[in-house]
């Protein structure tokens, strides 16, 4: 039997803990309104910088990008930092959102992921997975899928076996709110408007993985709550998800009061 490839060369001569980051992005055609589209693949660009300048993250950091419209796409599978295309550009299209379809699709190459870790990672340690969903708007395509994804996801983050972060991009009217709180069971969800906030969301996000890649147990990136407060549409939240459903960011009970 052929021994199985080891991960990416750049990653297998060192023993830096593996953390798998899925990144889902919107690539609707409604991303061209103003400059979230700029915006996004300025962030992402500058995200993947500081990700390779950091030695800690540099050799741990297992990353997919993933694009959805109406339907979801790997625009790059896992892999090193060093082996991502920094370039970003998102290819916008007409065919509407499909946001169960991309968090489906994560949920499977992550899956798939860990598998590849236990045959080939040669006893790396490796963190909680984390997916991050970024959409300007609901879905409209694969509708009929969402509970049953939105089930997957809040049983894998019970068991603690996955981290979500779920961000709205801009201040459409047609945000689904609810639909965010759904698929986000621990961290309430984020809004991003402008060059400046994706920055500082993506900087959270790789010192929060700079943190984990210190750490000796299998605990994915942390986001504190001090780290996102500005970032978090708490009166917006309020008024538009049943209150019952926000009770579950524990963490952030300080924040929904009054």
């Amino acid at each position: 039997m052929a021994r199985t490839k080891i991960l990416d060369e750049d990653m297998a001569n060192n023993r830096s803990k593996l953390i798998p980051i899925a990144i889902c992005v919107d690539r609707s055609w409604s991303m061209n309104d103003g400059t979230k589209k700029p915006d996004l693949e300025a962030a992402l660009k500058k995200f993947y910088g500081d990700i390779g300048a950091d030695p800690r993250t540099k050799y741990g950091a297992d990353l997919c990008l993933i694009g959805f419209s109406g339907e979801a796409a790997v625009m790059h599978p896992f892999t090193s930092i060093d082996s991502v295309d920094r370039d970003v550009h998102l290819e916008l299209e007409t065919t509407g959102t499909n946001i169960s379809g991309a968090v489906s699709l994560a949920l499977d190459l992550l899956a798939k992921r860990r598998e590849y870790y236990k045959q080939a990672a040669r006893g790396r340690r490796a963190a909680r997975p984390t997916l991050v969903l970024m959409t300007d708007g609901g879905s409209n395509v694969g509708v009929e899928n969402e509970p049953r994804v939105i089930r997957q996801v809040q049983e894998l983050a019970a068991q603690k076996k996955l981290t979500v972060i779920t961000i709205a991009i801009g201040d459409d009217g047609e945000l689904d709110w609810e639909t965010l709180v759904d698929f986000s069971p621990e961290i309430p969800p984020l809004q991003l408007e402008g060059l400046s906030s994706f920055k500082e969301f993506f900087k959270v996000l790789s010192d929060s993985m700079s943190r984990s890649a210190s750490e000796g147990s299998e605990a994915g990136p942390e986001i504190e709550p001090e780290d996102i407060e500005e970032m978090v549409p708490v009166d917006t939240l309020k008024q538009t998800v049943a209150t019952d459903k926000l009770d579950k960011y524990k963490n952030y009970k300080e924040m929904f009061q009054g």
